[in-house]
């Protein structure tokens, strides 16, 4: 009997004991528990804070984004490869085919058709004659026409200088595109005096074929001083003439019979005190 209860309460001990145990283990658990769910809490309370943190940051990382968009770019500019210059052959803008200054005599590239051409105080002129017969002076007229050049010039640019001397009778002309000596372009300077009205100074254009002078309307001028030397410019280019007095423009054709030819001057007068002349001759080549 005694046996027996000592291992009833054997057992309740034991299951004390176990009971004690099981609540000391739930304790334990329970507080494992509340720390891992207070540390859970606070691991949780941490990640927000930094997906907070995140969020703010890639908020402002998207605003400086946009904003380096909208910005202009500061990468250098594309370059492009230009293309090649060509490169030019310099070119005179004057290439003279002809001068002549007469300071020792005409060259002996002038051709002296007819006429007595002489020097006269270092100027181109042709002699005088010796008197005026007051019947008809027709006669008395003495003429000079003098070539340069190759036929085969086209386009170019005659300058001289004319000097009438003031003096009546005197009519000197420029020539272009000259075949021989009765077809050729004439610019005629002339000067007269006469009883009525004194002093009649004119300058026309002609085409002269087969010898017959032919006035080129609407070329006459009167810009010219018959009392000293003066500029004459004549550039003459494709089937255009241009007519130029001390380098002032003061007429222009075109249409005309002769596309190339020498250039040239003549002479024609009836003075027999002072005969016009010519000094510094040129040539020189125009632009195509």
């Amino acid at each position: 009997m005694i046996r027996e209860t000592n291992k009833t309460n054997l057992v309740l001990i034991i299951i004390a004991i176990i009971g004690v145990c099981g609540t000391v283990v739930g304790a334990i658990i329970t507080v494992m528990g509340n720390i891992n769910v207070e540390k859970i809490r606070q691991e949780a309370e941490l990640t927000k804070i930094a997906l907070v943190t995140i969020a703010t940051q890639g908020g402002a990382t998207q605003m400086i984004l946009q904003s380096t968009v909208n910005a202009p770019t500061s990468l250098p500019y594309p370059t492009y490869t230009p293309y090649p210059t060509p490169l030019l052959t310099p070119t005179n803008s004057k290439v003279f085919l002809f001068q002549d200054n007469f300071n020792e005599g005409p060259k002996p590239d002038w051709e002296r058709v007819f006429g007595n051409w002489i020097m006269s105080n270092g100027e181109f002129s042709i002699s005088q004659i010796d008197e005026i017969n007051p019947t008809n002076n027709k006669d008395k007229w003495t003429y000079g026409t003098a070539f340069v050049g190759s036929p085969d010039w086209q386009d170019y640019k005659v300058s001289t200088q004319m000097n009438l001397q003031d003096e009546s009778g005197n009519c000197g002309s420029v020539l272009i595109r000259a075949q021989d000596a009765k077809n050729f372009l004439a610019w005629e300077f002339c000067i007269f005096y006469q009883f009525v009205g004194g002093r009649e100074s004119i300058a026309t254009w002609y085409i002269v074929q087969n010898g017959e002078w032919i006035e080129i309307p609407n070329t006459k001028t009167e810009s010219f001083p018959p009392d000293k030397q003066f500029n004459i410019e004549v550039i003459v280019k494709g089937n255009v003439v241009q007519s130029f007095v001390n380098r002032e423009l003061v007429n222009s054709f075109s249409d005309f019979p002769f596309t190339t030819g020498k250039a040239g001057v003549r002479i024609q007068s009836n003075s027999v005190s002072k005969t016009l002349s010519f000094d510094n001759f040129t040539i020189e080549t125009v632009s195509p």
